[in-house]
């Protein structure tokens, strides 16, 4: 029918080639309120339709939050053991130091007890990573667990310095902010601290990921979009939401409309949307 056929439109529209890698990072929400099943979820689904190698790391230096999407095991190669990777490094090498999900999505996640105390050199080996892999990923999801406590940097990609939230966010083609139903005021302080930190370009092309809860009532794209100061074409509903520790990578596992919600995302990335 024809949902079948727009179905087949969307994927082939998530195939498209890209001129480069790009770098994604989601940001907003809570350890607990699924911002890290998405990032899952999402790198999943492009992985399993482009077919090429996608990578998902956590980004802040302290706590982060990819590790309980792990639920089958990790690989014990530390954060630290793979920014000291040598220069060059070959793609057997990165792969082999990431926990590869069954959808093919590798995942560099801090161990969650070990990351409570702060990594000055974290920007420096965050950065190297992103060197480290940008030969082979057609996607890089950063997961930033924390607050955006940089604000002072420029937009787009240039300089290295900084907090590790200006760094990330100075080597960020894309941006989601992720947000549920019931938290768009955090996602509006978010915002807000973009457009004073004259972030423009991330502005301009970010994304507003909100979730809804299983029992609540559908939201308003327009609504939401209205209230954040930003476009309609920039808000995305994604129903229910991905809960870490079940298997929300597995996606004929997942309900149809969550599933439409995560291709509408993807094809705003592949497309430039």
């Amino acid at each position: 029918g024809p949902r079948r056929t727009e179905d087949r439109a969307l994927l082939q529209s998530l195939r498209a080639p890209l001129p480069y890698g790009l770098r994604l990072t989601l940001v907003g929400g809570r350890m607990y309120d699924g911002r890290a099943g998405f990032t899952a979820a999402l790198g999943s689904l492009l992985a399993a339709v482009r077919g090429e190698p996608v990578l998902a790391l956590d980004g802040s230096p302290v706590g982060g939050a990819l590790e309980q999407c792990l639920v089958e095991g990790r690989n014990p190669a530390s954060w630290k053991e793979f920014a000291a990777l040598p220069d060059g490094a070959s793609y057997e090498q990165i792969r082999a130091r990431t926990t590869v999900l069954p959808a093919g999505l590798e995942v560099v996640a801090h161990h969650r007890y070990l990351t409570f105390r702060v990594n000055p050199s974290h920007p420096q080996e965050y950065m190297r990573v992103l060197g480290l892999t940008a030969p082979y990923y057609s996607f890089v999801l950063t997961d930033w667990n924390g607050e955006l406590d940089g604000g002072g940097g420029s937009g787009g990609s240039g300089g290295g310095g900084g907090s590790g939230a200006d760094v990330v966010l100075n080597h960020t083609d894309r941006l989601l902010v992720f947000a549920r139903t019931g938290q768009l005021a955090e996602a509006d302080r978010i915002l807000a601290g973009l457009r004073h930190s004259g972030r423009d370009e991330l502005s301009a092309g970010l994304l507003l990921v909100v979730t809804e809860p299983l029992r609540s009532g559908a939201s308003d794209p327009a609504t939401v979009a209205e209230s954040a100061g930003i476009r309609p074409d920039q808000v995305v509903i994604v129903p229910r939401e991905l809960q870490a520790p079940y298997r929300f990578w597995d996606l004929e596992q997942l309900p149809p409309d969550t599933v439409r919600g995560l291709l509408t995302v993807a094809k705003l990335l592949v497309t430039g949307g």
